[in-house]
């Protein structure tokens, strides 16, 4: 029959058993970190049965608990411990199967995130939705942009080859009108070197903000629609 004087001890003992048990099972989680997620749960569950056994072990060392009472004890902490693997079993299929179908919809492009996952697994989706949907828009500002650099360029080089092989012909030999159309070439050289350099930086600021990083005395991006005015009208060749 159990004494009074028997409870701390066998509180004691069972709480050293089960924090050994559990900084085993902590540690075995860390070495199984990238398994299955259900092998983390089973990890937990034998943990919680192992612990519990622990307590029963130093009840029955202690002869608290004898004869048949000492097996209906054991039995049931083991038809405990296969109940708990069962749900653990369950939990982990679900979360398997919805990060499965969070992958699936990650890669079956154009992404929407799935309803009806995890609460955790549904903010993830939520917030790649949201990622795909910043990509897209910065995809479609980087084609208009390629688009309007791809004008720019094109009128004032058209521009400055006409000028080119007009005095290159002969067909201008007004000093005034050959004077106007260096000046002219020239104003065009510069403003398509401006146009090179604002490409080069905003390249290099869209790497710096693509590693996660600012440029020391880097300000913001020195392009804006106003520094590429639209194209302008270079003068013909006159006859």
């Amino acid at each position: 029959m159990p004494r009074p004087g028997d409870l701390p001890m066998v509180m004691a003992v069972t709480a050293g058993l089960g924090l050994l048990i559990a900084l085993a099972g902590v540690w075995l989680m860390g070495r199984l970190r990238t398994r299955s997620i259900g092998v983390a749960m089973a990890v937990v569950v034998v943990v919680a049965v192992a612990a519990t056994l622990a307590g029963v072990v130093a009840i029955i060392n202690k002869m608290i608990i004898e004869g048949p009472t000492k097996d209906f004890v054991l039995s049931v902490v083991a038809v405990g411990g296969l109940v708990g693997l069962g749900v653990a079993f369950v939990l982990a299929r679900r979360v398997v199967q919805e990060s499965r179908r969070l992958v699936a919809a990650v890669r079956d492009l154009p992404f929407v995130a799935p309803t009806g996952l995890p609460a955790e697994l549904q903010t993830i989706a939520n917030t790649l939705e949201e990622a795909y949907a910043r990509e897209q828009a910065l995809e479609g500002a980087r084609r208009e942009l390629v688009a309007w650099v791809s004008h720019d360029l094109r009128t004032p080089l058209a521009g400055m080859r006409a000028m080119a092989e007009a005095l290159e012909d002969g067909v201008v030999t007004d000093p005034e009108t050959v004077t106007r159309y260096h000046g002219q070439i020239k104003l065009e050289v510069e403003r398509l070197s401006a146009m090179v350099d604002d490409l080069f930086e905003l390249s290099r600021i869209h790497a710096g903000g693509r590693c996660g990083c600012h440029a020391r005395g880097s300000g913001s991006p020195t392009w804006s629609p106003t520094r590429w005015p639209g194209p302008s009208r270079s003068p013909g060749p006159r006859g």
